[in-house]
């Protein structure tokens, strides 16, 4: 059966593996060159598995310009209703937050870092349940910049993020990919922690914004105490890591 690997090691050969290779970035060439260690051929020779998660992006935000997904070249994008106030728009037409007299819609538009750097590191969206829930327009989508900011409709390109682009060129890419809880960052950690915010409050959940953010050396009143999954591993036998940032203490 053949897999991602064996069809792209064969695309290269096709098109000149110099060539097509030399398209990925180092990390991932050095990566496609290991053969895989095949001794069963099923999930019993996958060793480990390594998560990470990043936050305060969302899919179209990195991946909106990629070829084949669900992005700005989507045929069929959500309608926004129509209002007394506003016409009816898809949902790639948003309404300008500002007041300094700017055009009445905002477009998905590009950050730039080639021509401006800074624009790798934009300002903070507000990201807590209420504003979220005003972007969210019961599944609408129609007020992003009223309740996000207009950068909320901001992406990047390849050009940008090559390799990200690379990675998602090479393996599967996810279209429909969602934050776990329209909120903040905490709560969306504790589902991949967890798998839940303690939605039925039976471990003095749920937890809903930015709470615990430190140690204080003891459990703090009302601490959550549903079990996560290293706990679950652990029960299991199973050996786990954190490999926190080097450049940070929070292990996200």
């Amino acid at each position: 059966m053949s897999n991602r690997r064996d069809f792209l090691r064969t695309g290269a050969a096709l098109a000149g593996a110099a060539g097509a290779l030399g398209l990925f970035p180092a990390a991932i060439r050095r990566a496609l060159a290991i053969e895989p260690d095949r001794r069963s051929g099923t999930l019993r020779d996958v060793e480990h598995i390594v998560v990470l998660m990043q936050e305060n992006r969302s899919f179209d935000h990195y991946f909106g310009g990629l070829a084949g997904v669900r992005g700005f070249g989507d045929r069929f994008p959500i309608p926004v209703p129509a209002s007394p106030e506003h016409e009816r728009r898809s949902v790639w037409s948003q309404y300008n937050d500002s007041t300094d007299g700017g055009p009445r819609t905002v477009l998905p538009f590009r950050l730039d870092t080639r021509a401006a750097f800074e624009a790798m590191r934009i300002a903070s969206t507000p990201h807590t349940w209420s504003n979220a829930q005003q972007a969210w327009d019961d599944g609408r989508m129609g007020f992003w910049p009223a309740a996000k900011k207009n950068h909320s409709m901001a992406y990047y390109a390849e050009a940008d993020l090559p390799f990200q682009y690379a990675l998602a060129r090479a393996f599967t890419v996810c279209d429909a990919y969602h934050c776990s809880f329209t909120g903040g960052t905490n709560v969306n950690r504790l589902f991949l922690w967890t798998g839940t915010n303690d939605g039925a409050g039976r471990g003095h959940g749920p937890a809903m914004g930015n709470t615990y953010n430190k140690l204080t050396g003891g459990d703090p009143a009302g601490a959550y105490t549903w079990t996560t999954y290293p706990e679950r591993l652990e029960r299991a036998g199973i050996r786990w890591r954190i490999s926190p940032s080097l450049s940070s203490p929070y292990s996200l």
